[in-house]
């Protein structure tokens, strides 16, 4: 359509001045060419090529512009490189876009793009005797926000590709980001290494090429489709045609991907939209609430979206002015006390103050907090928590008809006391033993499998009615963050969100062994790993470890719909 265009659009121009002495004949020549090439161009474009600049619309007499529909964020909206010392030297440069899917990018449909390396011959692209693969974050954002995958890894530098996988569930102008975090990054089952220089600088370039703009479209039929994709299945998100509340199936984790195929990051409203309304949006206040819930600041606001269509309870069900109706004031259990226990790093410490907030004046809810600052072999080892007293406190203090529910996780803290040299001459030795550190074959993966399967165990004998893990966040992330004061000093490994990754995948393999003990897994990785411009707001350094408002909300609605539906069934 747009060749078709750009061609009647030459034609014409040339026909209103062909009668004017002010258009030589190598003019015309010039026009014709341009108008010849530029349609063959756009056909091609449009016949293989599902990359375009902008969704476009005729004005007046024949002028063609281009917008973005309403609540959708538009190319360059949302935070890329914010300003944290990175390094010069970089394989970036050599990257390129070896093919991208042929077909019109479509909901529910896999988007692939390959990049590969022009390495060969190349000294400064692979360290000598170096040919690890390269990290990246990957992020698509339009009317939503989504993550990518990598399906395919290169079986060598100067052989093979990266296979990148996007699928949309909301039509729309997308803008797709392949950012390079680390050129040559050492597996992460070979730390903690010796010295802190080894461990490679972040980088964070976008490759060549990117970002792209790409427009997709609605399915061309109604029907399943079943995205065949590895461990990257899940075949039953048209399950639903009515929407209705999200149940317990909708919330519990089977593998380390299988959350990226439940849910996506939905825009609701954006500031600079004529459709947007607030009972402050007149106000000329700046705070900072109002900050971290992007109001005075990024003026964009999402929701976590179920691709089922089912429904995640809203804040305003929390409401006290709804009595009867308030989320919990019809629990059949309401009699009894519901005491929500958390254990585990700060990370669920916030999430815990999140739902108690929105349960605020519940007197029939109790919450209960142990933190791991530290890790847990720190802390079984040398203090100042212990979870079998703490555990067993809790019981000795129970009435007997209490219902107890468990949320818990070990990750941030066990990546960054194990796997970092910088730890090396820290307390690690004070709680590790010193033969195995000194043995060679010391690994932090091994001793998180190990303390993981340690801390499992006792979770096992409390009398819960409900247990749940939770996969470590995306925590450390760079790339895209909002309000965040860097100081120049690189951002080495393993503070970065792969390490939570790999130990994620560890904690599915643990917890594979105890499913006959009715532990679930709930997602923490997918549901923050496309947000890293909804962060924590504040004096906190470049840890980036918690989440911000508008997804902790997210991760405790979740949190607080596992429980209605399993103590209260409703």
């Amino acid at each position: 359509m747009i060749a078709r265009e750009n061609l009647v659009m030459a034609i014409s121009y040339l026909i209103r001045l062909w009668p004017t002495s002010a258009m030589s004949k190598y003019s015309i020549l010039l026009v014709v060419t341009f108008a010849f090439f530029s349609a063959t161009i756009n056909i091609r474009m449009f016949k293989t090529d599902p990359v375009t600049a902008i969704s476009s619309k005729r004005v007046g007499s024949g002028v063609i512009i281009s917008s973005a529909d309403v609540n959708t964020i538009s190319p360059g909206e949302l935070p890329g490189y914010t300003g944290w010392a990175r390094p010069e030297k970089t394989i970036a440069r050599s990257f390129y876009i070896k093919s991208i899917s042929p077909e019109y990018p479509q909901v529910k449909k896999e988007f692939v793009i390959t990049v590969t390396t022009q390495c060969t011959r190349n000294k400064n692209c692979v360290e000598e005797e170096n040919d690890n693969n390269s990290l990246f974050f990957l992020r698509a954002y339009g009317p939503a926000v989504i993550p990518g995958i990598i399906k395919n890894y290169p079986t060598s530098r100067s052989d093979g590709y990266y296979e990148v996988v996007f699928v949309f569930y909301d039509p729309g102008l997308y803008t797709v980001e392949i950012v390079l975090t680390f050129s040559n990054s050492p597996p992460i089952s070979v730390f903690p290494l010796k010295y802190e220089s080894q461990e490679p600088p972040y980088e964070g370039y976008l490759l060549p090429g990117f970002p792209l703009l790409v427009t997709v479209q609605e399915a061309e039929y109604a029907s399943k489709i079943k995205i065949n994709a590895q461990t990257l299945i899940y075949n039953d998100t048209d399950k639903y045609t009515d929407e209705r509340a999200c149940r317990f199936d909708d919330f519990v984790e089977t593998s380390p991907t299988s959350a990226i195929m439940k849910a996506r990051w939905v825009v609701t409203s954006k500031i600079n939209e004529k459709e947007y309304f607030s009972k402050t949006m007149n106000s000329t206040v700046i705070s900072t609430i109002g900050y971290s819930t992007n109001v005075n600041s990024l003026g964009i606001n999402m929701e976590y979206k179920y691709n089922s269509n089912c429904l995640l309870i809203p804040e305003s069900s929390f409401d006290k002015n709804l009595y009867e109706q308030r989320a919990f004031s019809q629990c059949p259990q309401t009699k009894h006390t519901i005491r929500i226990i958390y254990i585990g790093d700060s990370v669920l410490r916030v999430q815990k103050d999140m739902l108690q907030h929105l349960l605020k004046g519940v007197v029939t809810v109790k919450f209960d907090y142990l933190s791991l600052h530290g890790g847990y072999r720190r802390n079984q080892v040398l203090g100042p928590s212990n979870i079998e007293n703490f555990l067993r406190d809790i019981h000795k203090k129970a009435a007997p008809n209490d219902i107890q529910v468990i949320l818990f996780n070990t990750g941030l803290h066990d990546i960054h006391r194990l796997c970092g040299a910088a730890m090396e001459g820290d307390e690690r030795r004070d709680y590790i033993d010193t033969n195995r550190l000194n043995s060679g074959s010391f690994t932090c993966v091994d001793e998180y499998r190990s303390l993981l399967r340690d801390f499992v165990n006792v979770i096992k004998e409390f009398p819960a009615q409900l247990k749940v893990f939770q996969s470590s966040t995306a925590a450390w992330p760079k790339y895209g963050n909002y309000g965040i004061e860097w100081k120049p000093t690189p951002q080495r490994m393993p503070l970065v969100s792969d390490f939570s990754a790999v130990f994620n995948e560890i904690a599915y393999e643990v917890l594979e062994d105890f499913k006959n003990d009715n532990i679930n897994i709930m997602d923490g990785y997918w549901i923050t790993y496309p947000r890293p411009d909804n962060r924590e707001i504040g004096e906190i350094g470049n840890k980036l470890s918690h989440p911000g408002v508008e997804v902790l909300s997210a991760m405790a609605r979740k949190w607080a719909m596992l429980i209605l539906d399993t103590v209260c069934h409703n």
